[in-house]
């Protein structure tokens, strides 16, 4: 099996802030950046959780994924496959999420 290899993606971000409110009055960032965000968010969170625990995420939404994909199916009157394996329409999930690296060995 062929080691994998690890690239690096640099962005450039640019941001004016107003310190008193602590919010971002302005952004500039590049097309990648904008085309990624619209994508994660047109995804539903249970795929985009799916997604990253793939790749070895931790944090609270890994574990609320985990406590949900681990839960009886006798507590659920629904599947829980619609939480934890959502199907996205075929125009989303074809938009790549370009700022993934799809190089990186999965998590055993």
């Amino acid at each position: 099996m062929a080691a994998a290899t690890a690239t690096t993606t640099k962005l450039s971000i640019k941001l004016l802030i107003d310190s008193k409110a602590k919010k971002v009055v302005i952004a500039e960032v590049e097309k990648n950046f904008v085309d990624f965000l619209f994508h994660i968010l047109s995804l539903p969170i249970g795929k985009v959780t799916k997604l990253l625990k793939e790749r070895g995420m931790n944090g609270c939404f890994h574990n609320i994924y985990e406590s949900v994909e681990n839960l009886n199916n006798s507590y659920m009157k629904e599947s829980k496959d619609m939480i934890v394996k959502p199907e996205c329409p075929v125009v989303i999930s074809s938009v790549p999420l370009q700022l993934f690296n799809h190089n990186v060995p999965q998590k055993k």
